[in-house]
């Protein structure tokens, strides 16, 4: 059973404060913190399979009290309960628009709270994801978390995205592209590569609902193809999030982010756990974490890395330069630069092996990760 709930907070040093409890259906939960950093009106997709209710709890030192109203009706009153987990007020029946105040005093609203529930079809569809990544591949060891951008350098760099060719497609996205310029060597942060963003289903992670083919940049922020911030046609509600790139191992939240007042993901934060196994990356001499690099060759299902055996990503790179002379390289736009230098390479330094290699663990050859 899907539950969300709104909980109103009092802390006396600093006022009431809001936000949202929500299980998914697996039984994840996750808490949305939305005050201060949303406005007072809250507007929420009405789930037809869920519950909602709003609950208020506040600190021992404090003494406030609430009022409870569906469409200027009031529903119920009284104080605030110590335990958040018995400071259920009363629960949301249906679209309306719902009014909670809090005050010292119960005829007094301190602070109020309008959350308005409608049906998802009537809600404009906008919401926006400011959101950073780390491709291990093209990652630079240190604290700064930034990555190497030679790629764009290249003359066959793809000004429209690469996905639709490599069968990455959905009906919301499919030939954004740039310009040149884009390239531009005097950008302050110079594109990387490629990304897809997808947000998926809340009942079916697998699912995809919306999608932008966009642009990593040397600072980890990711931006869709005129370089502005990520806007998802969706309206307000529960998503996971999907990044995938070409040659690396993809992610997806394991918990749902709340759009748009999750506004934010870092993926490249340890904090933020994925779906299934983590196949991110550490960056050395970082906290960070990266998107795993080594997928030279992609599979029709579940994308995986490999040095030996069937279908391995290390032959492919030697197929790339010829399948004869190891000590060959082709320079270019290619799945087997791993490495994302602009050059493929079997053998000598900053070779595109090595990442395969370690990427499986270095130090069993016959290792394989799986997405």
């Amino acid at each position: 059973m899907c539950l969300i709930s709104i909980r109103a907070v009092a802390k006396c040093s600093s006022g009431p404060e809001i936000g949202l409890f929500y299980a998914d259906p697996s039984g994840s939960s996750t808490w949305y913190p939305l005050w201060p950093s949303v406005p007072d009106t809250i507007s929420l997709p009405w789930l037809t399979e869920g519950e909602i209710w709003i609950s208020a709890f506040q600190d021992y030192d404090c003494s406030y009290h609430y009022q409870f109203s569906k469409n200027d009706v009031l529903v119920a009153s009284g104080p605030m309960n110590h335990d958040w987990l018995l400071g259920t007020i009363n629960p949301i029946t249906g679209p309306g628009i719902y009014d909670l105040c809090a005050g010292t005093e119960w005829y007094i609203c301190d602070r109020h709270w309008t959350i308005v529930v409608t049906d998802a079809s009537e809600i404009t569809p906008h919401c926006k994801l400011e959101l950073r990544a780390l491709l291990g591949g093209a990652a630079i060891n240190g604290p700064n978390s930034t990555m190497r951008t030679q790629l764009r350098l290249t003359e066959d760099f793809p000004l429209t995205e690469p996905f639709t060719f490599m069968g990455w497609t959905d009906p919301t996205s499919g030939g954004e592209s740039i310009t040149g310029s884009m390239l531009d060597s005097t950008n302050t942060q110079p594109v990387v590569d490629w990304v897809r963003v997808e947000l998926r289903s809340v009942e079916n992670p697998n699912e995809v609902v919306h999608a932008i083919n966009g642009l990593i940049h040397k600072n980890a922020v990711v931006t869709d193809a005129d370089d502005h911030g990520l806007v998802f046609d969706v309206p307000p509600g529960f998503y996971h999030v999907a990044v995938r790139h070409r040659n690396h191992l993809p992610i997806v939240t394991e918990k749902v982010l709340l759009l748009p007042y999750s506004f934010y993901l870092y993926t490249n934060y340890q904090s933020v756990p994925v779906f299934g196994i983590d196949t991110r990356m550490p960056v050395p001499g970082s906290s960070n974490l990266a998107l795993r690099p080594g997928n030279a060759l992609l599979d029709e299902g579940p994308q995986r890395i490999s040095y030996a055996g069937l279908d391995n990503d290390r032959d492919a790179i030697l197929q790339r330069i010829g399948g004869i002379v190891p000590t060959a390289i082709v320079s270019g736009y290619y799945n087997e630069d791993l490495n994302m230098d602009g050059v493929v390479k079997y053998a000598g330094a900053n070779n595109d092996r090595d990442v395969i290699l370690q990427a499986i663990g270095g130090t069993v050859p016959t290792a394989v990760v799986v997405e």
